[in-house]
């Protein structure tokens, strides 16, 4: 079997553009991914803005019983053990 130099600069030739392509259109992905992900989604938020979602740990039972915290906690027990 005898393979041509000339078949076989034209095959490189294809592949190294293919390499060069597929390079290209990653480090596009990843600039755009860079771009339009926000760089800490869970940050504190600036100005009048309110974080929904805040961890707090309580002192006693007295006072997670007074928040609404104690209800939404036997209630998600309920929908566990209830299986719904």
């Amino acid at each position: 079997m005898i393979i041509s130099l000339k078949r076989l600069k034209v095959w490189m030739k294809l592949i190294a553009i293919f390499f060069v392509c597929t390079l290209f259109f990653y480090s596009l992905v990843v600039f755009m991914n860079d771009v339009l992900m926000p760089f800490h989604p869970y940050h504190e938020p600036k100005g009048d803005a309110v974080k929904v979602f805040q961890n707090y740990i309580f002192q006693n039972e007295k006072e997670m019983e007074a928040s609404g915290l104690f209800l939404f906690l036997k209630r998600l027990a309920l929908f566990f053990w209830m299986g719904g």
